[in-house]
């Protein structure tokens, strides 16, 4: 049986999924450090307050966190008080923001990295063709094709006709 596109792309998504949890990992860390910096340079009654009546305030789940003319926008943060909703701005020190800068940048590094190696893996599958290829020269990637060698087991198809009938319904 010949390994189809759809085989090789599920194959490829396993295969970089160590990658894909590296990056969570540190976006959950820039998350949180940006959360933390957020919540240290907020006054300790507004955030008390902010507890109590957290409906009468604005509130805000991205930030631009700034020192001087260094800026740095960070997304998907716990709700805090704002003057705005939309990336409100932040004074916290230097070593926060190039911290976060830095993690930025491998999160960048890695999705690049991740996606150049899932492409890499799909276009070799592909060229290999044949389970038995693969078996004998991309043994890594044949630990997850194995459950698709059987004949038995059912691999996604074209729903042909689906994909007429919708077809036909706008002739």
């Amino acid at each position: 049986m010949n390994i189809t596109r759809t085989i090789s792309e599920k194959v490829a998504e396993k295969m970089v999924a160590p990658i894909g949890a590296k990056i969570l990992s540190l976006t959950e860390g820039r998350t949180d450090l940006a959360n933390k910096s957020i919540s240290d340079a907020l006054p300790k009654d507004l955030k008390e307050c902010f507890e109590k009546y957290k409906s009468t305030f604005q509130k805000a789940s991205c930030a631009t966190l700034c020192n001087g003319k260094h800026e740095v926008r960070v997304d998907g943060l716990s709700y805090f008080p704002a003057s705005t909703t939309w990336y409100p701005h932040v004074e916290v020190g230097s070593q926060i923001i190039e911290r976060i800068d830095k993690m930025r940048l491998k999160i960048d590094k890695l999705t690049e990295e991740k996606e150049k190696t899932y492409n890499s893996i799909v276009s070799t599958l592909l060229s290999l063709r044949t389970f038995k290829r693969a078996k004998e020269q991309f043994p890594d990637a044949y630990e997850y094709l194995k459950e698709y060698e059987n004949a038995s087991t059912s691999i996604p198809s074209l729903p042909i006709d689906d994909i007429l009938s919708t077809i036909k319904k706008y002739k």
